[in-house]
Formats: structure tokens, C-alpha cells, sequence
């Protein structure tokens, strides 16, 4: 891209901040892991209701068309009822990454149109003020209670849907890095043995993919296909993880090109580290207009 095109598809570069720059990443970012091809990849391999089905047939046939909180928030699309935002009286807003509902297909689906609600966010620092686990089961929670009136009225409790938070971690601490964590709801008994079905109290499950941040050090399975995807790697390297690790045809890829290169957070962050270093942000300025621009200068354009 010339810098002509660029200023036209993302602004005038001069006249951001680090700030903007972040939430310009973070936006790609989700963007691309709401490709359902990803998706499909993440429900295959982390939630067990999707585990026997085959990547192809979920990405086809499972997942509903997912929404993205910015593009909600500007646009108010609410997909089929599905609010990116919970707003609760009394209880404050909430903006999901993104969000959608995920159906069993008849050959697999035991109960009659079995769904399962999926939040998906991207986390790319670790907090220091509260444990992400917490923060998964506050979400899980907005979602149970932001269904009355939807999926359940009055007293059909039976009919809540099971909701999941599923939360990568780009940036876990050092003991949990190369990891999967679940969280979810069990039945203990102290007394004597009693049974209920898990179908009437396992509505809840906090899931963290803990990147190791380092793919070659990663073992095979979604930590190292995300490892690979959002570490500092060229265009090229991306479609090739892209079609080889996600299973996307080249036609999908082709969407999404242009902005893959801006998604990696490790480019941006060499660029801030620059700019304080020298008292400016033009080395941030200039940095993200080379990333935005790299998938063409890679090539000679």
C-alpha cells in the first residue's frame, strides 16, 4: 500500500496516539479470531460437547453468525436477539469480544436443538487487581441472567442455556504458561449418595488458553496453533498457519489478508518501547504504518 491508501483505510497515522494504536490492534484482533474457521477450531478442542464433531462440520453447521463488540456497538447489530452488551439495572454494562450461540447438529444432538452460548474474549495482559478465572465466572453469570425473558420466562429455569467463557491468554504468568484451565460445576455430596442430572446444573464453564509464547516450545494442539498465529510472523507464515492449523480454504483467507499483519501486539509493543525511550511516539506512529503496509512491502509493492 502507498502511504496515500493507507491514510485512507486507517486514517492519518501522524495524528494517533499509543492508545489508539492499541485499540486499532485489539480490534483486528478480534476481527480475525471471529472467523468461524477459528471458531470451529477453538469449540473442537476446548468444549466437550464439541469434541467428537469435526472441525468442517461445526464451522458449517454449528455456529451462528458470530458478533464483534465494536462492530455491535457502531452498527447495532444484535444477531438474532443476541446482545453483545448486558446491561443490568443495578449492576453496570458489560461488552463481550465477541459473542454467539453454538447448536449440536442432529446426528450428534442428544436433546431436541441443543445450544450453548459461547463468549470468546482475547486478553492480552495479565491483571494484577483480580484472577481472570473471576472475572470468566462474572461473565458466565451476566450471560445466565441476561437470558430471562429470551431463552427461559418466569420460573422455566430448565430451560437456561449453558454458557461458556473462553479467554487466550497472550500473556499468562510464567507457571501457567502452555495450558489449558477449566472451570465448571460439580455435584458433591457429604452425606449420602444422590444423583441429579448435570443437564439441570451445569450451565456454567470458564475455559483459559493459556498461550506459552513461544510456539516452538508449545505442544501440538491450539496453545501452539495460536502461539504461531499471533506471534510476530510475515504474511505469508500467517496464511500458511492460517490453512494449515485453522483449516481454511484460500478464498477465506483472502478476506482476511490484509489486516493479519496488524494484528501482532509484539510489532506495536517494539514500537511504543522505542518511542519512550526517545521521549516520542513517532517511532509508534511509524511502526504501525509498517505493519499495516507489511503483507505489501513484503512483495515488493
Amino acid at each position: 500500500m502507498s502511504d496515500n491508501e493507507i491514510e485512507e483505510k486507517y486514517g492519518d497515522l501522524s495524528r494517533i496516539d499509543s492508545e489508539q494504536i492499541r485499540i486499532m490492534h485489539d480490534d483486528r484482533a478480534k476481527r480475525l479470531l471471529s472467523h468461524k474457521g477459528i471458531l470451529a477450531k477453538i469449540l473442537h478442542e476446548t468444549v466437550h460437547e464439541f469434541k467428537n464433531i469435526p472441525v468442517d462440520v461445526i464451522k458449517n453447521q454449528c455456529i451462528d453468525t458470530p458478533i464483534v463488540s465494536k462492530e455491535s456497538r457502531e452498527n447495532g447489530d444484535y444477531s438474532k436477539g443476541r446482545n453483545i452488551e448486558s446491561n443490568i439495572l443495578g449492576e453496570g454494562k458489560v461488552f463481550y469480544d465477541i459473542l454467539f450461540d453454538a447448536y449440536l447438529p442432529p446426528e450428534y444432538d442428544i436433546n431436541e436443538k441443543y445450544k450453548v452460548i459461547i463468549n470468546l474474549e482475547a486478553q492480552n495482559d495479565n491483571p494484577s487487581q483480580y484472577d481472570l478465572s473471576t472475572r470468566g465466572v462474572y461473565y458466565c453469570a451476566r450471560m445466565i441472567s441476561g437470558q430471562k425473558g429470551k431463552e427461559f420466562k418466569k420460573s422455566d429455569y430448565n430451560s437456561i442455556k449453558k454458557v461458556y467463557s473462553i479467554w487466550i491468554c497472550m500473556k499468562p504468568p510464567k507457571d501457567k504458561r502452555n495450558t489449558i484451565e477449566q472451570f465448571g460445576m460439580i455435584q458433591k455430596n457429604d452425606l449420602k449418595k444422590a444423583y441429579t442430572d448435570p443437564k439441570f446444573y451445569d450451565k456454567l464453564e470458564v475455559i483459559k488458553l493459556n498461550l506459552s509464547n513461544n510456539s516452538d516450545s508449545a505442544e501440538d494442539g491450539i496453545i501452539r496453533s495460536f502461539d504461531r498465529l499471533l506471534s510476530g510472523i510475515n504474511k505469508d507464515e500467517k496464511i500458511k498457519v492460517l490453512k494449515e492449523e485453522f483449516e481454511l480454504t484460500e478464498s477465506e483467507i483472502e478476506e482476511e489478508v490484509d489486516d493479519m499483519c496488524n494484528l501482532s501486539e509484539y510489532y506495536y509493543e517494539k514500537g511504543e518501547e522505542q518511542g519512550i525511550a526517545t521521549g516520542t511516539i513517532d517511532a509508534i506512529r511509524k511502526n504501525a504504518k509498517r505493519i499495516i503496509s507489511c503483507s505489501d512491502h513484503e512483495h515488493g509493492v
